[in-house]
Formats: C-alpha cells, structure tokens, sequence
C-alpha cells in the first residue's frame, strides 16, 4: 500500500515525540485482510494505530468525513468532546480550539491512509471504499467505542462497523476476521487479541451481537 510522503514525514515527527510502542499478538498473525477494533486509549489511540502499529504501512483507518471539512469541523470540535466543557477555560477553547483544528486538521487528515465515515446516506461509500480495501489485500482499523465525555469512552461498541463482515464475504469472498486490540500508553504496548472471526454460514443477525460482546471484551481487555 502507498503512502503519501508528507505522511511518512509526520509520521517521523510522532515517533520523534512519542516513546515507541511494540506490538503484541496473543496468536501469530497469518497474513490475510482484517479488521483491527482498538480501543481509544484516552484519545490517542487512532495516532498510535496510524504511526506506531506494527502494520501501520498496509492499515487504513476508519476517521470521520467531517475532519476534512473546513466548513463543519468547528461545530463538530464543540460537540465531539475535544476539551473538558466543565473547564473554567471552557469560554476560551470554544472560540480558540474550533477554529485552529479547521486550520490545520485537514491538511493533516487528507495525508493519512484512510476511509472517510460518513453519518448519512453515504455511508455505503465508507463500506464500498472498505470492502475494497481488503481485496486489495489491505487491512482496515475501525475505532468502535462509544464515546461518552472528554478522555472517556464507554465499555460499549457501535455495532454497525460490523457491517463489513457480510460485504467483504459477499464482494470478495473474504471471511472476515476482526483483531481485538488494546492500547497501553502506561505499558507502550499495542497488543493484538486472538480474532473473532465472522460466519458466513450463520445469518449476521444471529451473531451481531456476539461478535460485538467477544471484540469488545478484548477491546478494553477483559
């Protein structure tokens, strides 16, 4: 997979400023297409996946649509928990903090080896671009944890990434494997947990929601 070179550049200035992290895989990783569902490590999660992760180089992650719009993105910042809202300085970084990510987040984002998520109709497109990846031979990250306040996420997934699982089977015969991971900023560690692996013999809506509960068990370690 081809990375663009200004990535390659930031991705050195991250690894300049950030202790190196090893990856850890419960059992050997043998090669296919999957799908890696970290947990968000108190917001740093989705820099540690694109930079450090032992895959980084033939990884697509998952990163919202509206981070390369310079137009939404200050509302999004507001709402998307980007500062504590019960911060005195609260007053501050709602006409400061907005308008800085418009300014240089895109340029940064459309750097990236990325799928944009799109909250509306167009999410097929965010599958088609998946699905496609992984025939390629691609991997895809997908950061499925609630959010629930600033540097807190829930013990809980948002189920629609699953999604993917029937479409890669359907489109590329892929039977799909989702890699459980969990990121230790205390430990520098990415470990990688045994795969849940998706059944194309059993209806998907008969195993949603088990895929979710074994992904999201190993997701915050459990």
């Amino acid at each position: 997979m081809k990375t663009k070179r200004l990535f390659r550049f930031y991705r050195r200035i991250v690894a300049l400023f950030m202790r190196k992290y090893r990856t850890e895989w419960d059992v050997p990783y043998d090669g296919s297409p999957a799908v890696f569902c970290p947990n968000h490590e108190r917001g740093s999660g989705p820099v540690i996946m694109s930079c450090l992760f032992e895959l980084w180089d033939n990884t697509q992650t998952w990163y919202s649509a509206v981070t390369v719009d310079r137009k939404a993105l200050p509302n999004y910042v507001r709402i998307d928990h980007w500062w504590d809202h019960n911060s005195k300085l609260h007053w501050l970084y709602n006409i400061t903090v907005p308008y800085l990510a418009a300014l240089v987040l895109p340029h940064i984002m459309k750097t990236i080896p990325g799928i944009p998520v799109y909250y509306d109709k167009e999410v097929t497109r965010t599958f088609k671009l998946s699905t496609e990846a992984l025939g390629r031979g691609e991997n895809v990250t997908i950061f499925a944890q609630e959010v629930n306040g600033y540097k807190s996420h829930a013990k809980q997934l948002r189920k629609g990434f699953l999604l993917i699982a029937p479409l890669a089977w359907k489109r590329c015969g892929i039977k799909l494997k989702f890699y459980p991971v969990h990121i230790s900023k205390k430990e520098h560690l990415i470990r990688v947990l045994a795969p849940v692996e998706y059944d194309p013999d059993i209806p998907f809506q008969q195993q949603e929601d088990a895929l979710a509960e074994k992904i999201g068990a190993g997701v915050w370690d459990e």
